[in-house]
């Protein structure tokens, strides 16, 4: 048996933070670790070079545009993304394109061209359907629900359905998927997942020493926000949450980067919001990270009251590290949510309940640590990653077929 040699295709890659970036990331080190040939294609932005370059034992070529992080990025790296895939069309067998919102175009013209296969990730509902367009064609100045939107939109789909499988985080991106023409056998539905290994619970004397490292309080209940300080995080809710909380025995710390240039930077806002409220004894920004098992393992609490996610990879390892969990039920991972058991639920957009919510689980250490343990008992069940990228490079192996790539 020979296996495929497989390029991940990603809008964005590390050093870029964010829930498809360190998916991407997981799959190509997993794909090498297991005798693979992995290779990355992405743009420029976040990165400081262009061209190719190794990332982690990884081949990494990235191509235009460059500069920050932005919504139409996506969009505009379409053609470099699709000269890029035919050039190195000796270098693969089959595309694996986490996130193929926008970017998936390319993948499609490029792997029918080139008589490559193509695997995508539905990371978000709407992926399929196109539903995910409704930003940008208003943006464009196109109503998406009329005439011409609908029609792009019903365009988009149909190229979206000529990949070859669609891995799916929710029941309904499965649901999309399977009406998009896709073939019952080349749909798999896996959740998100963590290394249970990295994201486990601290000891006590652990964290007491994570906490000394990282300069936070020992003795305070210490909340933790990890995500891009972005509006759709729901960030702002949180803050006036925080400022309703009013508990001196909870401190919030939020890790995160800015996204400076992008509509949904919420950044100064929430920086401001903190001064003028007098919350800095309570609250601390601490900017972006590539070690988030750290942070939350010197944690308590998990807050997320995003106002939408494709599955919530962050959940996912706040699980694994056993915190208990205050978020939003949004996303592929409200199908693993039992509210009171393992998380405390609170609707988005609800600054008042999310502040009641806080307050309830502040107070409690015993609701903390019962939420917790069930947390990373739920983990166990369903977030191994060896098991999820194992179903991912199986599916990857089937498409692929007798395609070259290196011998096992």
């Amino acid at each position: 048996m020979r296996r495929p040699r497989v390029l991940v295709l990603t809008t964005y890659y590390p050093p870029v933070v964010g829930g498809v970036e360190q998916h991407a990331r997981a799959i190509a080190l997993w794909l090498l670790a297991h005798g693979y040939e992995p290779r990355v294609l992405t743009t420029r932005v976040g990165a400081a070079g262009s061209g190719t370059d190794t990332a982690d034992g990884v081949p990494v070529r990235r191509v235009r545009p460059a500069g920050v992080r932005r919504q139409r990025v996506k969009w505009l790296a379409v053609p470099f993304l699709f000269a890029a895939l035919v050039r190195l069309r000796g270098r693969f067998d089959v595309v694996y394109c986490p996130d193929f919102r926008g970017v998936g175009l390319a993948a499609v013209a490029a792997c029918r061209l080139l008589g490559k296969r193509l695997v995508v990730q539905a990371t978000t509902p709407g992926a399929h359907s196109c539903a995910t367009w409704d930003p940008t064609l208003a943006a464009a100045g196109i109503d998406p629900g009329g005439t011409v939107g609908r029609a792009l939109k019903r365009f988009g789909s149909r190229l979206y359905s000529r990949v070859d499988a669609s891995v799916c985080l929710s029941r309904e991106a499965e649901r999309e998927a399977r009406a998009s023409g896709i073939p019952e056998g080349r749909i798999v539905r896996v959740p998100g997942a963590a290394d249970l290994g990295v994201f486990t619970p601290a000891s006590p004397a652990r964290k007491r020493r994570l906490r000394e490292e990282l300069g936070l309080p020992d003795d305070r209940v210490v909340c933790l926000f990890l995500g891009r300080l972005s509006r759709e995080k729901g960030l702002l809710d949180l803050l006036d949450a925080w400022r309703r909380l009013d508990d001196e025995r909870a401190f919030l710390l939020l890790v995160g980067p800015e996204m400076p240039g992008h509509h949904l930077d919420v950044g100064p806002e929430a920086r401001a919001f903190v001064k003028s409220h007098g919350l800095g004894a309570r609250v601390r920004f601490f900017g972006g990270t590539d070690e988030p098992a750290r942070f939350m393992r010197a944690a308590d609490v998990f807050v997320s009251p995003s106002h939408y996610e494709g599955f919530g990879t962050t959940f996912v390892e706040a699980m694994a590290c056993g915190l208990a969990l205050v978020v939003s039920p949004v996303g592929g991972i409200t199908e693993y949510l039992a509210p009171g058991r393992n998380a405390v639920v609170c609707e988005p957009g609800a600054p008042r309940r999310l502040a009641e919510a806080l307050s309830r689980v502040v107070a409690d250490e015993a609701l903390r640590l019962a939420l917790g343990r069930a947390a990373r008992a739920t983990a166990e069940r369903h977030f191994d990653w060896e098991r999820v990228a194992g179903r991912i490079a199986a599916l990857l192996r089937e498409v692929a077929g007798p395609r070259g790539g290196a011998a096992v």
